[in-house]
């Protein structure tokens, strides 16, 4: 199987595309359906990323979306969220649109953010994944994609390969929807976003392969081409107007509503009144990538202003953008600077009326007034600005007098060869796969319910972990006379055995073969009476599989609500981890995605056979401590409770030999029920469910074995023999080689 990338970029995604497979064998995935004919136009064969999702499961998730917009649209009307954006925007009359909107959205939005997630993990389940390209990360489906693949952990890049500006904070730059990495066209941008909280090491800086070609010189013949692709006649003018576009829910853009479509409503109406003075002009609308909505309604808004026969233009790149263009008129826009490195002339739409704070803000405005543009400042001044800029000789030499200097300014390292950085860095992640994905630093939303259920414990506090100064932190501020001391997770294994009164994991723990030894090691370290507190992350839609290692979880469907590595458990599953460790629980506190607490269970509760009895719920904090000691090695109890176990395996055994399936299932059920952690009784039964036909069921036993025993050969030969029935071999390939053994033989083996 070939290792696979997933683009979805829309402009220069081709070029992008062709340039990898000159340098390797990958498969190419690509997001965006109407790039597919630029793709076919270079010869490149890209798979697209709807094919891993049918009809039948857009029904299946419609519900899900419909209860999920509903959530959104009540919580949108809470007092808490209500005083959140008063304090965001500290405008108390923006509320009511600000929330209406969203509730707008949700309903809109919900469904398709669904379908990606599920399409992603489709795709990441069938092909050989290796990383995510992402041009920005700022709109919706980038950020759910994101987020997406981060729960799987799949690396993510983010292509910035624009020159920033304006109101630059945690909505675009930062925070958990943030890409992995983050390509960059210079050291300038770089060290902006390092000074904005991106770590350094996840900046590269590779140029913007987009402008490699303005370091050469047009060849013949071009422009026709580029006109082509647009149906323009290359014999007359074409202006281009390209959008902006600022985050809809930034505290600018909740200052200054529909400033984005008021200067394009300017920019239309002067684009009719040149239409009329120059009826040979030709007019071409050119959304900004980010903008979903804009195709469809710049078309309506033309057509109002008497503009029918502008074009739009969605897809091609900006190289063709600025060959086919005789001027660029834009609004701070990036397309400005790559029509200034080809050297047309560039009329930039700063209408202070309209947006003067929005691109004050922040880093402030993109072009300077020393720099090659004109600027038009009010919409009258919009028409005359672009006659003169097409038509005025002396307005023309001094834009080509100002030039080198801007073109100096904004291109520090357009030295041709973006392509083959952007490429480097693009095999080198996805060679190293998963191990490139960063380590999270915490989990904010989960400090306060570790920092609450370590309070509720007497005695001194140890938090371990990556997390550990923020869990320490909180604890500290709900009770600074407390004493509380800080541990690395590399320091956990060296602490005194029964030191620790009260030992606090900061950090989730992981639903890999590796929890036994992070349980087990903190259970030494606590004291005989002593309490351990602990993170689970929850995973909902596979508590059946709870036993499966991490790369072989499918994440629940709502990925993009957490971005927290490291597997998932259900309820069930942490208390056999934690039986498993010589630890009981004492207390499992369910967190809720709303951010509250479901009801505690005890020791002694179960979960209702509806987890959504519960809530919504993302996350287990429990409190647990050491077994205490028992007469012999197992204690008589535990000893009796084994007996029996292995006595209705017998059972079973016998049953099966016999060809009684139905009874042998029966009495294998009681083994597991009795002893749930023994290996030979899931592989039992997963045999048996073969044999009468619950092949699904079948298959989550046979892993919850390979979990237990990854050696045990029956198990193994088991799951070879489910894949085949249900055309898993891929995945059972995956699994096997997590636990160490052998793929299944197979026509889509790798």
């Amino acid at each position: 199987m070939k290792p696979a990338v997933l683009i979805t970029l829309t402009r220069g995604a081709d070029m992008l595309a062709h340039a990898l497979l000159d340098r390797a064998d990958l498969e190419i995935i690509n997001y965006h359906d109407a790039v597919l004919p630029f793709y076919e136009s270079r010869g490149v064969h890209a798979t697209r990323f709807l094919e891993f999702f049918t009809e039948e499961d857009r029904v299946r998730v419609a519900a899900e979306a419909e209860q999920r917009a509903a959530r959104v649209a009540a919580e949108m009307r809470s007092a808490p969220m209500q005083a959140g954006w008063q304090q965001y925007a500290g405008d108390p009359d923006t509320w009511e649109r600000f929330a209406g909107e969203v509730a707008t959205l949700a309903g809109r939005d919900f469904l398709p953010e669904i379908v990606m997630i599920d399409a992603l993990l489709n795709c990441a389940s069938r092909t050989d994944l290796r990383l995510l390209i992402v041009q920005q990360d700022i709109s919706r489906d980038t950020r759910t994609l994101i987020a997406a693949a981060q729960r799987l952990g799949i690396p993510t890049l983010h292509t910035l390969h624009g020159y920033p500006y304006g109101a630059l904070n945690a909505i675009n730059l930062s925070g958990p929807s943030c890409a992995d990495y983050i390509a960059v066209f210079s050291e300038p941008a770089a060290a902006l976003f390092e000074s904005l909280g991106v770590p350094r090491d996840r900046i590269a800086v590779t140029g913007n392969f987009e402008w490699d070609p303005f370091c050469r010189p047009p060849r013949a013949g071009q422009r026709a081409e580029a006109c082509a692709n647009l149906k323009l006649d290359p014999a007359r003018p074409v202006i281009t107007y390209a959008l902006t576009y600022t985050h809809r829910f930034s505290r600018v853009s909740a200052a200054n509503p529909g400033y984005v479509h008021r200067i394009t409503n300017a920019v239309l109406h002067a684009f009719a009144d040149l239409a009329r003075r120059h009826p040979d002009w030709q007019f071409v609308l050119r959304p900004h990538p980010n903008d979903a909505d804009a195709p469809s309604d710049l078309e309506n808004r033309a057509r109002d202003v008497g503009l029918p026969s502008a074009c739009i233009d969605i897809y091609t790149s900006s190289i063709c953008s600025v060959h086919a263009s005789d001027l660029i008129v834009c609004c701070q826009s990036n397309l400005g600077i790559e029509a200034i490195l080809g050297g047309k002339p560039v009329v930039n739409c700063v209408i202070d009326e309209f947006a003067q704070a929005v691109f004050d803000e922040g880093i402030g405005r993109l072009f300077l007034d020393s720099d090659a543009v004109i600027h038009a400042r009010t919409p009258d001044a919009i028409a005359p600005a672009v006659e003169a800029a097409l038509l005025d000789a002396d307005t023309r030499e001094a834009f080509l007098a100002k030039r080198p200097a801007t073109a100096r300014r904004f291109s520090h390292l357009n030295d041709g060869k973006a392509t083959d950085r952007l490429c480097s860095l693009i095999l080198h992640l996805a060679e190293r796969g998963r191990d490139s994905v960063p380590a999270p630093v915490r989990w904010p939303e989960y400090e306060p319910a570790l920092a609450r259920a370590a309070a509720d414990c007497p005695g001194p506090v140890t938090v371990a972990g990556v997390a550990a100064p923020y869990v320490a932190a909180r604890l500290q501020y709900l009770e600074p006379e407390r004493h509380v001391a800080v541990s690395s997770q590399e320091a956990l294994a060296a602490l005194p055995a029964a030191s620790c009164p009260v030992l606090v994991l900061a950090d989730p723990v992981p639903a890999t073969e590796a929890v036994e030894h992070v349980l087990a090691t903190a259970g030494r370290a606590l004291a005989p009476d002593g309490t351990l507190v602990a993170l689970f992350i929850h995973g909902g839609a596979v508590e059946a599989q709870d036993a499966c290692a991490a790369g072989a979880w499918a994440p629940a469907r709502n990925a993009a609500d957490a971005t927290v590595p490291g597997g998932q458990h259900s309820y069930q599953g942490l208390r056999m981890s934690l039986s498993r460790s010589d630890l009981l629980l004492v207390e499992a506190r369910p967190q809720q995605r709303s951010g509250g607490e479901g009801p505690h269970l005890s020791e002694t509760d179960t979960v209702p056979g509806d987890i959504g009895a519960l809530g919504d719920i993302d996350a287990w904090v429990v409190r647990a401590r050491r077994r205490p000691p028992t007469p012999g090695a197992w204690g008589e109890a535990r000893q009796e409770r084994l007996r029996q176990a292995r006595a209705a395996n017998a059972r079973g055994e016998a049953f099966f030999a016999e060809g009684r399936h139905n009874e042998a299932a029966a009495e294998f059920a009681a083994a597991i029920a009795l002893w749930e952690q023994e290996a030979l009784f899931h592989n039992n039964v997963a045999a048996t469910l073969h044999a009468i036909g619950r092949v699904d069921e079948a298959w989550k036993h046979c892993i919850t074995a390979l979990h237990f025993d990854p050696n045990l050969q029956s198990a193994r030969d088991n799951l070879r023999e489910l894949a085949h029935a249900l055309g898993r071999t891929d995945e059972a390939a995956r699994i096997l080689n997590i636990f160490g053994a052998d793929a299944p033989d197979g026509p889509d083996s790798p």
